[in-house]
Parts: structure tokens; sequence; C-alpha cells
């Protein structure tokens, strides 16, 4: 069974230069592993096992927040791209 927890704030799609997409949920972000799993950006560097999955269209049908590290910080620019501050 697939549960979106009610603690899910914001979720946004990160142009990326590769073929593989990035998410930010909740200012935290998310690589994408294949077409519906997504695990944190820290999970080989912090052991980071915070994860997501998304359906067939996309939109957020799960999630597992227990980051082992502090929220980084981004800013977006006008033109959506995103700039890791810290």
């Amino acid at each position: 069974m697939l549960i979106i927890l009610r603690h899910v704030i914001s979720v946004y799609r990160i142009p990326s230069r590769n073929k593989k997409g990035l998410l930010m949920i909740n200012g935290f972000t998310f690589s994408q592993y294949n077409p519906m799993y997504w695990y944190c950006t820290r999970r080989k560097s912090r052991n980071c096992q915070a994860k997501a999955r998304t359906d067939a269209q996309g939109k957020l049908r799960f999630l597992q927040e227990n980051h082992t590290h502090e929220k980084p910080q981004y800013h977006i620019t006008p033109t959506g791209h995103c700039v890791k501050i810290n």
C-alpha cells in the first residue's frame, strides 16, 4: 500500500543536465533512480535512506523522509534553475 504523508509541503521538479531528473521535496533533493523511484541525493555521502516514489504521471505517491542530514539551502532562479547555497 502506498501512502502520501500529510506533511508534504512542496514538490518541485528541477531541470537537470543529464537524462535523469531531480525532485525537490520539502527542501530536500532526490535523484531519479528509474522512472518511478527516487533517492535522496545524499544517499551515498551521508548514508541517507530517504526515498520517494512517483506514478507514471509523475505524481508523488510515497515518501519516506528519514534524512540523516540537515536540509540544504537552495535558490531557485527565475529561469527555474536550482543553485545550492551551502
